[in-house]
């Protein structure tokens, strides 16, 4: 999904929010007050929460959003995460504060009896929160953000604490003076939890949690339904806000060139982010063999080819070489030579000169193999 129609899902589902909290908390407040009811004031103070956090939901989206740039190479995801954090802050403080001001309240002898008003406050709030719910984690799951998922969990449990406001309330008016400021007690429990969901949510993403293991089999399936992989092993993945980054190491056949190897690498890179969605970026490491545990070979090119040419040097009248190539293995090198020799040798006296060449350079301890391949021969 690209950024500019994802932004603007989540700013129109997040503007409605906004009018129609900014409409229940007025409303909610005046009930609590004209009604008497502590449970309703505090199902208020909640919903003024949510107010406050849609704010920080389309700010943390927006700048989320912003492309990548020189500063910030892997984008500006992280910012919907800080806004999930400022969002479960805003809860801790309302469920805290409605906890203190409910026990407060039960302490002086409960609340006094609450007037029909709250009650119907209650009653709108509820069928106004489950509304905000449904269209908010719709679009959540759409654009799959945790910022905006959380937000729908805020006004579901704006919605359970109404529940809990309507039950108190209605407990209070048939003489139960304990249950309104009860009842404000339980919204705060719903309050908090939801803080603690958010907050580890957000943490995992910070600290470079693995995405799922659903997701990571996912990407896997993909990868391995590649031509040209012949497995794939310490694949890394990890969340920068709504987008999945991935690492991976994709073994193909060692005796292949390096531009076929970049190009399976870009096939796979194609195929996840085709198949596999919010996927922000591919980093993929191409190995001739699972390396997971391989050790460094010291021997370099340069090395290989000193003791090609010295072995090769005596007989510089009967042959030239044309080219060495290497391949490093687990455990090994091998060498293998292009050669010319002189068109007047018998195959037997090549065959001996090349044998020997072979069997000194192997002798030397730093080439394990070596193949001479002549020049219009197999």
């Amino acid at each position: 999904m690209k950024d500019q129609v994802r932004y603007n899902k989540i700013k129109r589902v997040t503007l409605i929010s906004i009018a129609v909290n900014i409409f229940l908390t007025i409303f909610k407040f005046l009930a609590g007050v004209l009604g008497s009811s502590h449970a309703m004031i505090a199902d208020a103070a909640h919903t003024l929460s949510d107010l406050l956090t849609d704010a920080v939901v389309i700010g943390a989206s927006k700048y989320g959003n912003m492309p990548v740039d020189r500063d910030h190479p892997y984008g500006h995801g992280k910012i919907e995460t800080f806004g999930s954090l400022v969002l479960a802050a805003f809860l801790a403080i309302a469920g805290i504060w409605i906890i203190y001001s409910a026990a407060v309240n039960i302490s002086g002898g409960g609340s006094g009896i609450p007037g029909k008003i709250a009650l119907i406050a209650a009653i709108v709030s509820i069928i106004f929160k489950e509304f905000l719910y449904q269209i908010t984690i719709k679009v959540g799951k759409e654009v799959e953000s945790d910022a905006v998922k959380a937000n729908a969990w805020h006004h579901r449990s704006d919605s359970l604490s109404s529940i809990a406001a309507l039950l108190g309330i209605g407990g209070s008016m048939i003489g139960f003076r304990w249950l309104d400021p009860a009842a404000a007690m339980v919204v705060a429990a719903i309050i908090l939890k939801v803080t603690y969901d958010i907050t580890v949510r957000s943490a995992k993403e910070l600290v470079e949690t693995a995405i799922p293991v659903e997701r990571q089999r996912e990407i896997l399936k993909a990868i391995k339904e590649v031509n040209g992989v012949v497995a794939v092993h310490e694949m890394r993945t990890r969340n920068v806000g709504a987008r999945i980054f991935v690492d991976v190491h994709v073994q193909v056949d060692r005796e292949i060139s390096v531009s076929e190897g970049h190009q399976i690498a870009v096939h796979v890179k194609q195929k996840v982010l085709e198949h596999i969605s919010n996927v922000g970026d591919v980093l993929i490491h191409i190995d001739s063999e699972d390396d997971a545990a391989a050790e460094f070979i010291g021997t370099r090119r340069e090395r290989v080819e000193e003791i090609v040419r010295a072995e090769c040097e005596p007989y510089r009248d009967l042959l030239e070489i044309t080219a060495v190539t290497i391949h490093y293995y687990r455990d090994d090198v091998e060498a293998i030579v292009g050669v010319k020799v002189k068109e007047d040798m018998k195959i037997s006296e090549i065959n001996a000169l090349l044998e020997g060449i072979r069997n000194k350079a192997v002798a030397s301890g730093e080439i394990n193999r070596m193949k001479i391949m002549v020049a219009g021969t197999e």
